[in-house]
């Protein structure tokens, strides 16, 4: 991108509008009105923007415009007594406010021992223009361009937030809409069409924070719904590649999808005898998802056949049970041994069918035997040569599951005030399985095809992975001035997650911070990692170095 100047002319206006006289005050000081304290400033600016270059490159990277912009802004009002009749503190900030691409705004409320309020918006505007797409040796287009918006928000209502027991409910919603535009696959040819952006999330949750004896518990139940109805239509089109004769008369598809998905998650932490703490989590979430494709097309494809119409009709649906566990023992034995022990399960399973129908139906082509004979050997002519329907129809199912049990046992040892040391072991069992299956619904009664070829009789594949690796590490001052930290890990595997990870893995890693002066870091950093995966059909390696120096001031 050329030279791009943007020139900010800024301002400081401190105090309320609607009082000049606080305007002198101290802004840390605030002002007492009317039984609160009361702290404001506003800051706003000008920007000028002037791109002598390529300006959609600047609209798709920055996308920052002029004009006047309320940059920060920040009021807060705090009870003198703690008393407030319907609240003790209030806060509000907002950020780039006036037409930036990115604002902000974030404000809380609350009353002493009944509830707190918070609410956050965040919104984006997303701008691509650029001209890269090639559609002949000179010319370049934007084909891949959208101007969307997307806004964000979220409130959460807390109630009796002094207490032990403190339930709460909240909501989020997120959107994404706007105009684009992308092109579309069809004939062997590329259309330039609409896409019209619409998606929505609401997320709903409620649950409680709360005390037991020693114990800390944070439980939620959350309801998420998302539905995406981005759709594509176009008139006639003759396509990106203007040497064929496949063209586009009319296209309207509609891809609805909806997606439910149920969550509850539990979290505690406690400390006994001030040497043993405990940390744990829980989640659990089960989704069930729906997307439908209705799909109708006309045109002529490739071979000079006319399609009136191609219809295309497809029902997904999927459901995903999973959850994920983990637990933390930490015992402090002495003040200079510490022990901990780590637990953590993971289950992921997705299944789900996909239902799928294509029909095309008046199909003409241009043949010596046409009668009359094509004009300009357009299909659409009266006299084209009828050719048979084509139905295709299959029913995918496919189940996915993983599972993963890891244990992780450390002891450190903090041998003096400047020498720590650490020792581990880590041990992991994955599980993998995957079933495909194939129904042909073109011609009768469903005929069972298996997908994976080495498995005829059950579709099913299955792999185990089985780690253990060791963990060690010295963190050492070595004098007063200079720090180093020094870590291993060593992993031997059955076998590799994929083709392209190591079963076997050695990596070393050397931090070392100097602090040169009382106001400079200096920080150098270095680390090896050899992996391999050598078994009967991979032969994979990978010898990995790197090193980094930098500074902070």
């Amino acid at each position: 991108m050329k030279r791009v100047l943007s020139i900010l002319i800024v301002a400081l206006i401190a105090g309320l509008t609607s009082a000049a006289a606080w305007a002198q005050e101290s802004e840390a000081a605030g002002q007492d009105w009317n039984g609160f304290r009361v702290t404001s400033f506003m800051e706003f600016g000008w920007r000028t923007v002037d791109v002598p270059g390529n300006e959609g490159k600047y609209h798709s990277d920055l996308n920052y415009n002029g004009g006047m912009r309320l940059l920060q802004s920040e009021f807060s009002a705090r009870s003198l007594t703690g008393q407030g009749v319907l609240f003790d503190y209030i806060h509000v900030s907002a950020n780039s406010l006036g037409g930036d691409p990115q604002q902000f705004v974030r404000g809380r409320v609350e009353r002493k021992n009944a509830y707190r309020f918070e609410i956050n918006y965040f919104k984006t505007d997303f701008d691509r223009v650029l001209n890269n797409v090639s559609v002949s040796p000179t010319t370049l287009v934007g084909q891949h361009i959208y101007s969307t918006h997307r806004r964000a928000s979220d409130m959460r209502l807390t109630l009796l937030p002094q207490s032990w027991f403190r339930p709460f409910v909240g909501y989020s919603r997120n959107s994404w809409e706007g105009p684009s535009f992308t092109t579309t696959d069809l004939f062997r040819d590329e259309f330039f069409v609409p896409q019209p952006i619409r998606i929505l999330n609401n997320d709903y949750y409620l649950g409680a924070d709360f005390r037991l004896r020693n114990l800390n518990f944070t439980v939620t139940q959350g309801f998420r719904r998302f539905k995406n109805d981005t759709s594509l239509s176009s008139g006639a089109n003759s396509g990106n590649n203007t040497t064929n004769v496949a063209r586009l008369d009319s296209l309207a598809q509609a891809a609805p999808t909806r997606d439910e998905i149920n969550y509850t998650t539990v979290a505690l932490n406690s400390t006994f005898w001030q040497k043993l703490g405990l940390t744990g989590r829980y989640s659990y979430s089960s989704g069930n998802t729906e997307a439908r494709v209705n799909e109708v097309i006309t045109g002529v494809d490739f071979s000079n056949v006319l399609v009136n119409p191609q219809t295309t009709t497809t029902l997904g649906r999927a459901h995903r049970p999973n959850y994920v566990g983990d637990v933390t023992l930490a015992y402090a034995a002495t003040d200079n041994w510490t022990v901990s022990e780590s637990f953590r399960a993971f289950n992921y399973n997705t299944s789900g069918d996909t239902l799928s129908n294509f029909l095309q139906t008046g199909r003409r082509t241009c043949t010596p035997f046409s009668s009359p004979p094509c004009v300009n050997n357009d299909p659409h002519s009266p006299g084209a040569t009828p050719l048979p329907d084509v139905t295709i129809n299959e029913d995918f199912v496919r189940l996915i599951g993983e599972r993963l049990l890891a244990n992780y046992f450390e002891i450190r040892r903090q041998v003096n005030r400047n020498v720590s040391l650490r020792l581990g072991w880590r041990y992991q069992q994955r599980r993998i399985q995957r079933v495909d299956l194939d129904f042909d619904l073109a011609d009768g009664p469903p005929d069972l095809t298996c997908l994976d070829p080495n498995s005829p009789s059950t579709c099913v594949e299955r792999t185990r992975i089985f780690s253990n690796t060791a963990v060690a590490g010295v963190s050492a001052r070595l004098w007063q001035r200079l720090r180093l930290n020094f870590d291993y890990e060593g992993t031997r595997s059955n076998n590799g997650f994929t083709r392209t990870y190591p079963a076997d893995l050695d990596a070393f890693r050397l931090r070392t911070t100097l602090k040169a002066t009382d106001t400079l870091n200096l920080h150098f950093n270095a680390s090896k990692r050899k992996g391999t995966f050598n078994r009967a059909t991979v032969d994979y390696n990978n010898d990995q170095r790197d090193f980094s120096a930098g500074g902070s001031w």
